[in-house]
């Protein structure tokens, strides 16, 4: 029962800090990390550790949204980060000693290509103008 109410308490908190849209995010990220312990049977934050958050990292990770897709890093990488700064508060409020989520580390964000990227075709056009034989077109 303790944990609900830290769960209540953080994101009264929240709403006295951060914008609406803010809010609402976090108590989304919050309330599925709620769900996930209580699906766990963990009652009290000293019963969370570090392995409870690497297996909500996981579950986040297998979770399919609603038209089937699994989400992408960044979306999970913001549920860990909420939860992080659950445990930040808590550890700021003196109801934790030690932050089980400190361990734990971000998904890494693949990076992608420019949308705006060259064809084969006007890459080539393109080198064909630079001539490597004078020092401005080497450089």
């Amino acid at each position: 029962m303790r944990l609900k109410e830290l769960f209540k308490n953080y994101l009264e908190n929240c709403w006295r800090r951060w914008s609406r849209s803010s809010c609402l995010n976090k108590k989304t990220c919050i309330l599925a990390f709620q769900e996930f312990l209580e699906r766990a049977e963990i009652k009290e934050p000293e019963e969370i550790q570090t392995r409870h958050v690497l297996e909500f990292q996981k579950a986040r990770s297998e979770y399919r949204n609603r038209y089937g897709k699994q989400d992408q890093a960044q979306v999970q990488n913001r549920y860990l980060g909420e939860v992080k700064g659950f445990f930040k508060y808590l550890k700021q409020s003196g109801e934790l000693i030690r932050d089980p989520s400190e361990e734990v580390d971000y998904i890494k964000i693949p990076l992608r290509l420019p949308k705006d990227a060259l064809s084969l075709r006007e890459m080539k056009r393109f080198l064909k103008v630079a001539d490597g034989n004078t020092e401005r077109g080497y450089r």
